[in-house]
């Protein structure tokens, strides 16, 4: 049945992307096609996901012998952010922006400051000017629409070359305002780096504030910040709180479950109460991480009945198949 669900949504996906019209450079179909995992009819999403000779970041590409690099952390994190600004939206008086994750910004011009040719890309996060239209695909025009104000990416080991040293320059050309890259790992030097476009249109990059980390935000008009345990946040000055959604505990389980239910043939996607109570119920450190997930269901010939059997086991829910 798992094989069964995603070759269902491969199929959608390749759907989607020929309603998109999306279209990939030479260079980018070239490196592709020398993969010796290359498959002609799988819609490659090499803005959103990493595909080497021996790992991905895309979840629906499942070949032998390939690792599924899955990067929790970025996960959380990015999870807790979204979560972040809608609370803050709901918060303020008036929230005048569209938020949108992980859409595709589409339609780019070629880009000369990098030497080729782009025809999309997928920030993480992305705040637009109120009244900004969103396509039925997903993805946003940028020759219609123009940019986002605000662009946010949160790193991984995949991604971090192209986040940090790629990407502010793509940001420049296109006019986005403000850049900021998160980074997860607790250990990291530098975890927030931000990018603003000056009033002159100078683009610079901007230290956070030495005593509490903090950057200010032109197009919020407010201070924002890295919280170490709530993630990317905006500061509500009329509070004087910083506004947050999820609690560590309900992020967690949140993406087990999401990972979960690509095997699984739950109705709208949703797992039944029964499971999700007895795994609410578990402290922070008994919730176990998508990854886990994979790496037995990755394994077995069922997909399906590997699944269940992780989250029963998780759960202490011991019954028959």
């Amino acid at each position: 049945m798992a094989d069964a669900v995603l070759s269902s949504r491969r199929v959608t996906q390749v759907r989607e992307l020929k309603n998109r019209g999306r279209i990939l450079s030479t260079e980018t179909l070239e490196k592709l096609q020398a993969l010796w995992h290359y498959d002609p009819n799988y819609p490659y999403d090499p803005d959103r996901y990493v595909y080497a000779d021996d790992h991905t970041t895309d979840p629906y590409y499942i070949k032998d012998d390939l690792l599924l690099a899955f990067s929790f952390r970025h996960s959380i994190l990015m999870e807790k952010t979204v979560g972040n600004i809608r609370e803050y939206s709901a918060a303020v008086a008036k929230f005048p922006w569209v938020l949108t994750s992980e859409r595709s910004i589409s339609r780019l011009p070629y880009v000369n400051a990098l030497g080729y040719c782009l025809d999309s890309v997928v920030p993480d996060l992305s705040l637009w000017a109120s009244g900004t239209h969103v396509e039925e695909s997903g993805s946003i025009p940028w020759d219609t629409e123009g940019a986002p104000l605000l662009v946010l990416e949160c790193l991984s080991d995949s991604t971090r070359v192209q986040d940090t040293q790629r990407k502010p320059c793509i940001y420049y050309e296109m006019g986005i305002q403000e850049y900021y890259i998160c980074d997860p790992d607790p250990e990291a030097a530098y975890p927030l780096l931000c990018w603003q476009r000056t009033q002159k249109g100078d683009w610079i990059q901007v230290q956070p504030n030495s005593k509490d980390g903090t950057i200010y935000s032109p197009v919020l008009q407010t201070q924002t910040r890295l919280d170490k345990t709530h993630g990317f946040q905006i500061y509500d000055s009329q509070t004087g709180t910083w506004p947050y959604r999820k609690s560590e505990k309900e992020v967690r389980l949140q993406l087990l479950l999401e990972t979960a239910s690509r095997f699984m043939d739950w109705e709208d996607g949703i797992p039944p109460s029964w499971l999700v109570e007895p795994l609410m119920a578990l402290p922070l450190a008994k919730i176990l991480t998508p990854n886990e997930l994979l790496d037995e269901v990755l394994a077995s010939a069922n997909f399906q009945r590997a699944t269940w059997h992780f989250l029963r086991e998780a759960a202490n829910l011991h019954t028959n198949d």
